[in-house]
């Protein structure tokens, strides 16, 4: 499936040149920046960013906005949709991973996550004169960094910011929902370890809020019956876990690109926009388990213990 056409290119080339002449402001690409078109600056035309799973490699160089690799860091499962996504597309992208601690899986994990990626993206609306199209994926913890800053993407980013998000590609998440989620697919039925915590309202509530924000349609989220971290209650099999590299991750690597196409700037994202599910977070002490999508920086203090023990049950699980 060979995407690299003349009319790609030629749009690609068009899009740069009008970037040039609306006045971006470019920083330049560190000499180890993996780009899929030559010369990709972090303000041209899209931001690819990786989000690697629970003890994935870390890598090496600092990325524009300061808070990712330049070079490795994504694990097998982001590197192969990145890796799919420049033998299909010419786009001129800047592309990183996400550096952050992926040593524990943890609720603090992941919305310390979510927070170092939220300022790499506002690093790019707020330097560059028309923000660069962002491009996410994410396997395993790093899955569930990125639905945790969509679902409180009023807090973590920027209004242009937000605009800027176009295209997910989530796999193995722990956040995983399947019944209450449009974008969910795979072989799956069930829910993943975090999501399992939690009540089928709160689940919702985090589906309403991505969409309320963004529409639907711009994200995927892949998971396989087998694999224990998206579908709790299985065993914990790395290998199954892990097996999107070869399969889902070659195609989401093709779909990040095929929705950047149609999804241009200043145009609506499609699906109906929805109101968010009346739902708020469980009093502190109340027994209950918060969702972890729910969970900030600004109100983890107030669930220290609840977070504890959700950190407990999951590392029991392991």
């Amino acid at each position: 499936m060979k995407m690299r056409s003349k009319l790609h290119r030629a749009v690609a080339t068009t899009v740069a040149t009008l970037s040039l002449a609306g006045g971006a402001v470019f920083a330049p690409a560190p000499a180890d920046a993996e780009v899929a078109y030559v010369n990709a600056n972090p303000c041209d035309f899209s931001v690819l960013i990786g989000v690697r799973g629970f003890t994935a490699p870390s890598g090496t160089g600092t990325s524009a906005g300061g808070h990712g690799w330049t070079s490795g860091g994504y694990g097998d499962v982001p590197q192969s949709v990145v890796s799919s996504y420049n033998r299909n597309w010419s786009w001129p992208t800047y592309e990183i991973s996400l550096n952050y601690d992926a040593s524990i899986v943890s609720p603090i994990q992941v919305w310390d996550g979510a927070q170092h990626l939220a300022d790499e993206i506002n690093w790019y609306a707020n330097t560059c004169a028309y923000g660069p199209a962002i491009l996410l994926t994410g396997h395993s913890l790093g899955a569930a960094v990125i639905i945790n800053l969509l679902t409180n993407a009023d807090e973590y980013l920027t209004e242009k910011s937000r605009v800027m998000v176009r295209s997910v590609q989530l796999y193995g998440s722990p956040m995983f929902y399947a019944p209450g989620r449009s974008w969910s697919s795979g072989t799956n039925y069930g829910q993943g370890i975090f999501a399992a915590m939690s009540s089928a309202a709160s689940n919702e509530a985090v589906t309403a809020s991505i969409n309320a924000t963004f529409g639907a349609g711009f994200i995927e989220d892949n998971c396989y019956a087998e694999d224990g971290y998206c579908q709790s209650g299985r065993a914990l099999d790395n290998v199954a876990h892990n097996r999107y590299a070869n399969n889902e991750a070659v195609m989401g690597g093709y779909s990040l690109g095929e929705r950047l196409r149609v999804m241009t700037r200043g145009t609506p994202r499609d699906g109906a926009t929805v109101e968010p599910s009346a739902y708020s977070l469980p009093a502190p002490g109340s027994g209950e388990l918060p969702n972890v999508a729910l969970i900030t920086p600004r109100n983890a203090s107030e669930y220290a213990d609840e977070i504890a023990q959700m950190t407990h049950i999951l590392r029991e699980q392991r």
